[in-house]
């Protein structure tokens, strides 16, 4: 008698513990971020918008927001965005997020032995296959595959 009880006790507790997981998740908290698409006052919003691009196709520009040829949610380009002659710029959140530190490049002597892991292998590039005139035979392969320590 006892075990029956048990199977509906624990069969219970899941579904209950199922139903507290399924609404917790559809409950939005108060301070979410809006949806993608939406407009959100911010201070890049105070900034004269160029134009607005497709992010797959950046070179294509348009005078309104709005869905793309793609169908992609076009992209505002503001006024201070331009690129500079630094090259490659990263968004500062993603700088932060990444934990990304930089210093200037110098030239020293390194204090302790760096051991990194790589890889021998030939250039497939300069491969070139010799047909040999005569049958051969392999006696002895001391590397058994391929990315094996030697």
């Amino acid at each position: 008698m006892k075990r029956p009880l048990i199977i509906f006790a624990a069969v219970f507790f899941a579904a209950l513990l199922l139903l507290v997981g399924y609404l917790g998740g559809r409950r939005q908290p108060v301070g979410t971020a809006a949806p993608a698409g939406t407009p959100v006052s911010s201070p890049s919003s105070a900034k004269e918008i160029l134009y607005w691009y497709d992010p797959m196709e950046p070179a294509q520009h348009f005078p309104k927001p709005g869905k793309s040829p793609m169908g992609m949610d076009m992209v505002p380009k503001y006024a201070g965005d331009e690129a500079g002659a630094e090259g490659v710029r990263i968004d500062p959140g993603t700088v932060q997020n990444l934990g990304i530190r930089t210093t200037s490049v110098e030239r020293r002597v390194l204090s302790t032995a760096v051991r990194v892991p790589g890889t021998i292998t030939w250039n497939p590039r300069e491969a070139t296959t010799v047909s040999a005139r005569v049958d051969a035979v392999i006696s002895k392969l001391w590397v058994r595959a391929p990315y094996t320590q030697v």
